[in-house]
């Protein structure tokens, strides 16, 4: 032990002296050990069932006093470099009366980067966060006044404050008893020598010995040429698109051979490319148109005589003269026949006709 620092190993459960807190020699690759004890009659605390805080008892029932209380323990000044990873860690407790009743403890460290005083307010110990990490203790008989009696491994509740959001070297951590049973431990206003002790051990990562350098070689430079690597020509086939029109009928054809040559020249070299197209051809041949008829004419009237011609003079009532001698009016409807106005009768009109000469209309 060098001052109140452990390199390399566990502290004995024997009183170390009234050192009130302890700071680490140095933070090597190796392991380092620490301890630190209560330094003032507030920081070891008695809370009741009630929630009654009691600040300045002389001794620390554990846990067992009228009622089952709760006893707050707060370590100053712990000096354990964030990023440590604890491998060893216990609280020291000076015996204050013997017991031998059995005892079952809970503890429990508070959640806290840098854990605050107690005050006198109700339930100043209780009403504080609790770390999910929990450790039993079932303390063996103590038998010998002002003996040492140490708890189990405390490391996964201090790892679980160190590893805090916050948590620096020499920040302040409290831990919390619960349980039942009856365990009397000395207080800081009885002895502050004998007072509550932690003692702790870690291990850092071990800092690179070496720091690498990085080295840069440049590539040779290379001077581009304007020589090509590689050359293809790329000569689709010729669409042909034929349309075809209604009267008046027309045929289109559109014929287009594009020529393309592509050149791909080294890097950085300017790349070619060379592109021949033919102008397209458009052949129209025009037709003769086929007119065909869209009306039809058809007669929508028809011509029907209106008028009917009859003959004015009234018939001859002579009804003896042989049909070629009556007038007109009186023969039977036959074909007219026109006989010059001199024609003489071949013989003698019948008796009692009188010759008269015929007039004709």
């Amino acid at each position: 032990m060098v001052g109140n620092t452990i390199i390399g190993a566990a502290a004995s459960p024997t009183p170390i002296g009234p050192a009130a807190s302890a700071t680490p020699t140095s933070i090597s690759p190796g392991q380092s050990a620490n301890e630190v004890r209560v330094s003032s009659g507030n920081d070891d605390v008695e809370e009741s069932a009630a929630g009654w805080m009691y600040l300045d008892s002389t001794d620390l029932e554990l846990i067992h006093d009228s009622d089952n209380q709760i006893v707050g323990i707060r370590f100053n000044g712990v000096n354990i470099p964030s990023g440590a990873t604890i491998t060893n860690a216990y609280i020291n407790f000076a015996v204050d009366e013997t017991a031998s009743a059995a005892t079952s403890l809970s503890i429990q460290g508070e959640v806290s980067p840098n854990a605050a005083a107690f005050t006198s307010a109700d339930r100043n110990v209780s009403s504080r966060a609790r770390t999910a990490n929990v450790v039993s203790w079932a303390p063996a008989s103590w038998l010998t006044l002002g003996a040492y009696q140490q708890t189990p491994n405390l490391a996964p509740v201090l790892q679980e404050i160190v590893n805090q959001a916050g948590w620096t070297s020499g920040n302040s951590m409290v831990f919390m008893f619960t349980g039942s049973g009856s365990r009397v431990a000395i207080a800081f206003e009885t002895n502050p020598a004998q007072a509550p002790l932690l003692h702790f051990e870690f291990t850092m990562n071990a800092s690179p010995s070496n720091t690498p350098t990085a080295t840069f070689t440049a590539l040779p430079s290379a001077t581009p040429t304007a020589s090509p690597i590689f050359t293809f020509t790329s000569t689709p086939i010729a669409p042909t698109t034929t349309y075809t029109a209604a009267a008046p009928s027309a045929t289109f054809t559109n014929t287009v051979i594009p020529s393309m040559t592509y050149t791909v020249a080294a890097p950085s070299a300017t790349a070619t490319a060379t592109l021949t197209q033919v102008a397209p051809t458009v052949t129209t041949t025009k037709g003769t148109p086929t007119k065909t008829p869209t009306k039809t004419k058809t007669p929508t009237k028809t011509k029907t005589p209106t008028k009917t011609k009859t003959p004015t003079k009234a018939a001859s009532t002579n009804t003896s003269a042989p049909a070629a001698l009556l007038p007109p009016q009186d023969r039977a409807p036959t074909k007219s026949v026109y006989r010059p106005a001199m024609m003489m009768w071949k013989k003698a009109p019948p008796a009692g006709c009188i010759w008269t000469a015929p007039t004709w209309n």
